[in-house]
Formats: structure tokens, sequence, C-alpha cells
């Protein structure tokens, strides 16, 4: 569902958005994802729905693991856009990160860096999320942020999830849709 959709479920109630999503799911165009309006960054924080943060948040923590960390190297063995969007990717396939948290505690913090980035965010036994977010200016005209994340168990040998999400930080510009990604990576035997 776009980011439009999302910020009018939060308004409305379902059964009044019945008839709308059908519109809108009638009328809806094939081709670039970046070909029609969406809703503005004033409205992103609208754009939770039953509470949950919009996905293209990213608040990472300030604390990164300490010296007991244990480490694994990660890689990114696939990624995965719509054709023609453009996302600001933080990683690229077969890149090598090193994962870092805190296992000695069943809470702390967690952290990936790559060559270029750093991902960090909190590690919850037996799980960890990492994110970063970025910022870019669009041909559109507008200024969008991204949010990126790694999620998974640090197990030899375990698939991790990416994900990404942007949205519009222009409050009142009309922007193109949002384009979104996700990937896997392999965390090393």
């Amino acid at each position: 569902m776009s980011a439009f959709g999302r910020r009018i479920e939060a308004r409305f109630p379902v059964m009044t958005l019945l008839p709308i999503a059908l519109f809108v799911s009638a009328c809806s165009s094939s081709g670039d994802a970046r070909n029609a309006p969406s809703a503005g960054a004033a409205d992103a924080a609208d754009a939770a729905v039953d509470g949950a943060p919009s996905p293209s948040l990213c608040v990472p923590t300030d604390v990164v693991p300490g010296a007991g960390a244990c480490e694994l190297d990660v890689t990114v063995v696939g990624l995965a856009t719509a054709n023609g969007c453009y996302v600001d990717l933080a990683v690229k396939e077969k890149e090598v990160g090193r994962l870092r948290w805190d296992c000695t505690a069943t809470d702390g913090a967690a952290q990936i860096v790559f060559q270029e980035h750093t991902f960090n965010g909190l590690w919850h036994a037996p799980t960890f999320e990492v994110c970063l977010g970025t910022s870019f200016l669009y041909a559109d005209g507008c200024n969008w942020g991204s949010a990126q994340h790694i999620v998974g168990e640090p197990t030899h040998g375990a698939a991790l999830t990416f994900t990404y999400a942007e949205a519009p930080t222009d409050e009142k510009r009309a922007c193109s849709s949002s384009c979104s990604a996700n990937g896997t990576l392999q965390v090393a035997e």
C-alpha cells in the first residue's frame, strides 16, 4: 500500500476506505513507481498505522557494542528493487560487513560496519535490529529520507533480512511516489 493509502487509513475508519481503496486500485498506474504524487513529510507521522512507526524512519542508538562484543562477518547476497525505481542503498551486493553485538548480555547494542556505512541498533537475544538513515535530493525536486534496516539472528550461516523504505522530507510539496527495496545478508559459516 502506498504512503498515501496508509495516511488515509490512519485518519478514517476501514469501512469508509473500501470505496476509496477500490477507486485507487482501479486508477493506479503501472510502470515507474515515481510517477504519481505521494504524501509529504508532514504526513509521515500520520503514515503510522496502529501506532507503529513509519517504515521510512530510522532512529539508531548512539550506543555501540562494548569491548567484549562478539563479531561475525556478513555478506550482502541479494538486493531487489522495483523496475524504474531509484533507491539510495547504503549496501551493495557481495559487500562484506562486520557484525558486532553485546553477546554476553540478553540486551545491548548491535552494529554492522561496512566499508562506507555503519548501521547501529539494538540486540535483544536472540535477534538484533540495526538501521541507517540517508537523505537525498531526487529528480522531482524533493528531498527524501530513507530508512534501511537489517534484522536477524547472529548465528553462523543465518540469513539476515534487509529492508529499505523512504519518504519525502519536504512538507508542502507534491513529490513522486516512494520506492522500496529488500534483500538478504548471509552470516559467515
